[in-house]
């Protein structure tokens, strides 16, 4: 089957955000660091040392969720926004397909991974590595299970990604009320709803923190990130003509960046996101644009491979990772080398294409052996 050179854009660009956020991971645990490198060697230490400072970009890898965020809210609705731009009022998306294919899409691989990471903590754990204040009774197995965790319970085990994929899910249940916002008032009016939305989390974290109340208030975390997922979202709306995108010169998008950096490094986290994913929108709206496919070099087809499994690799990433520090530094020394770095990422990609073969590609099958009929950008 022939495959669009958008597809193959979409699913390089969600290849490149699995490859960054499971460099950042790797960095973080099998390897000194920047600031501990620029301490130990300054100038000196010959082409480890400099090839050390080049994964300096990769500090901020962990700002490519926004992107997974900003390509999900794309996916997710573009053929809901075709349905609207075709049939308006009338558009009555198979709610019961739109369910049944998400729960095959993510619960599988997500459910089997959180049991590996369970798995992976206790042979760590007795290779007397640190798992530091990670929570593994049943009650927090449980709440991450139904993904309510952070919410309800604390979150199961040492495996980080796991809020990004209970996010993930809750944006997936609330997707048919933006759907039915935007079909009723607008895409616009869709749009202004969700970053008032996203903003009450923010100010009230604000009201709290200048209040110097020490807790957090319980609720619905995803909608703090709800504003981004939407920004994917008017990508779709855009594509099919319901709204008109005005020229913008590309390097606005990257001053958006560059403010998303510079808000990071005062730990204003919640500002950085939300700039990161404004960033992100210009990346997928530049993506998304229908071109010849002889046009996609071989970078992004590279990429677009590394795509296919990229859910996977996100998921199964952090277990490795821990897994291998276990084994050859379980003290937590953090060596110099960046070949256990090195070692890490390729372990990383060979258990994310396993993972992805074993489980997610199974999954996947019986979704599509279900009846139900799916548009392709969708059912990425």
């Amino acid at each position: 089957m022939k495959v669009s050179s958008r597809s193959l854009r979409i699913d390089a660009l969600r290849g490149l955000a699995a490859l960054t956020v499971m460099v950042y991971h790797a960095r973080a645990e099998l390897w000194t660091g920047i600031s501990n490198l620029w301490h130990q060697r300054n100038f000196g230490g010959g082409l480890n040392t400099w090839l050390g400072y080049l994964t300096l970009p990769f500090s901020f890898g962990d700002a490519a969720v926004m992107l997974f965020f900003v390509i999900s809210g794309y996916c997710i609705h573009y053929s809901g926004a075709k349905r609207l731009a075709t049939a308006g009022m009338q558009a009555k998306p198979d709610w019961k397909n739109y369910f049944w294919k998400r729960f095959w899409r993510i619960y599988p691989t997500y459910v089997a991974a959180l049991i590996i990471a369970g798995a992976v903590d206790y042979f760590a754990a007795g290779k007397g590595g640190s798992l530091g204040v990670a929570d593994h009774s049943i009650s927090a197995f449980l709440g991450s299970l139904v993904t309510v965790q952070n919410i309800l319970t604390p979150q199961y085990g040492t495996n980080g990604v796991f809020w990004s994929l209970a996010i993930e899910v809750h944006l997936y249940l609330f997707y048919p009320v933006m759907f039915w916002v935007s079909r009723k008032y607008g895409c616009l009016q869709s749009m202004a709803l969700a970053f008032i939305l996203s903003l009450l989390p923010c100010l009230t974290d604000l009201v709290l923190k200048l209040a110097r109340l020490g807790y957090q208030l319980p609720g619905p975390l995803f909608l703090q990130f709800l504003f981004i997922w939407m920004l994917g979202f008017y990508v779709a709306e855009i594509q099919v003509g319901r709204v008109k995108m005005p020229s913008t010169p590309w390097h606005i998008w990257l001053v958006m960046f560059t403010i998303g950096i510079a808000a990071r490094y005062e730990h204003w986290l919640g500002l950085s996101n939300c700039f990161f994913g404004i960033a992100f929108f210009g990346l997928v709206l530049f993506s998304a644009r229908e071109k010849k496919e002889e046009e996609c070099g071989w970078l992004v087809k590279t990429l677009a491979q590394v795509g296919i499994f990229s859910y996977s690799l996100y998921a199964i990433h952090r277990s490795v990772l821990l897994m291998l520090h276990a084994l050859i530094d379980p003290e937590g020394l953090h060596r110099e080398s960046l070949f256990p770095l090195a070692m890490g990422i390729i372990m990383s990609v060979m258990a994310g294409i396993l993972f992805y073969f074993i489980i997610e590609r199974w999954s996947s099958k019986i979704r599509a052996q279900s009846g139900f009929r799916s548009l392709q950008l969708e059912d990425q």
